[in-house]
């Protein structure tokens, strides 16, 4: 069972800290920055599997 639904997309989870995390999605918000190139992204996760480009 999947209580937890998003607002925007109807999107279903099972935790409500993995709803609020994908709702980031849809805020546009990217709060972590590269540092070298510039590049955002909303989790720090993302941005980790970037710099391995660098």
């Amino acid at each position: 069972e999947k209580p937890y639904k998003c607002s925007e997309c109807g999107k279903r989870f099972q935790k409500s800290a993995d709803c609020l995390r994908h709702q980031q999605t849809h805020m546009g918000e990217k709060p972590f920055q590269c540092t070298d190139c510039g590049k955002s992204f909303n989790r720090k996760s993302t941005l980790v599997t970037h710099w391995r480009i660098h």
